[in-house]
């Protein structure tokens, strides 16, 4: 009896799938279809971030936002804002000011386990705009300041950096003409 409602249970869905009106021969010959997403123009590109690993948010640094984001400009600024955690082996990149824009995202200290991905970087116009998450674990027993630094190539076209936080503008910022 179960071989027989099995056996009928294929038999309904091959015929349903092949039933009239279910085909899409007859949209795939149809001019007037809409073309597919990848081929509409669009003004949008991606941005190329290099992030910087090794560095840590200083603790002068006093937030007023549950998310703040931040545009550094020159070297003094940046040493200001952020130390080296230099090990014996590890190697830290060092931003290159003349070439580069540097951008942080940092939230306020906290004991649970708090890190950020780059979901994905793009050029929209005069905007630079950075998407980003944030994942939480499980208490680490001691407090941190969990930050994420990225540098990409300056352009004369980028005129605003926008941080975007689970696809919400978080801010927008100005860069310096």
């Amino acid at each position: 009896m179960k071989r027989f409602s099995a056996i009928s249970c294929i038999s309904i869905l091959l015929w349903a799938c092949n039933a009239p009106g279910t085909s899409n021969q007859q949209e795939a010959n149809d001019s007037s279809a809409a073309a597919p997403i990848s081929s509409i123009p669009s003004d949008e590109k991606d941005l190329h971030v290099t992030l910087l690993d090794q560095y840590f948010l200083s603790n002068k640094i006093h937030f007023e936002d549950s998310i703040s984001c931040y545009v550094v400009t020159d070297n003094a600024k940046f040493e200001n804002m952020f130390g080296v955690a230099k090990t014996m082996t590890n190697k830290i990149t060092v931003p290159n000011f003349e070439k580069e824009y540097v951008f942080a995202i940092a939230v306020p200290a906290t004991e649970v386990k708090t890190s950020f991905v780059i979901d994905s970087a793009r050029v929209s116009g005069n905007n630079a705009d950075i998407y980003f998450s944030i994942t939480r674990g499980g208490r680490q027993g001691y407090k941190s300041s969990p930050v994420i630094l990225g540098t990409f190539d300056k352009s004369p076209s980028i005129q605003n950096i926008g941080f975007y936080y689970k696809g919400e503008m978080v801010k927008m910022i100005p860069l310096p003409g």
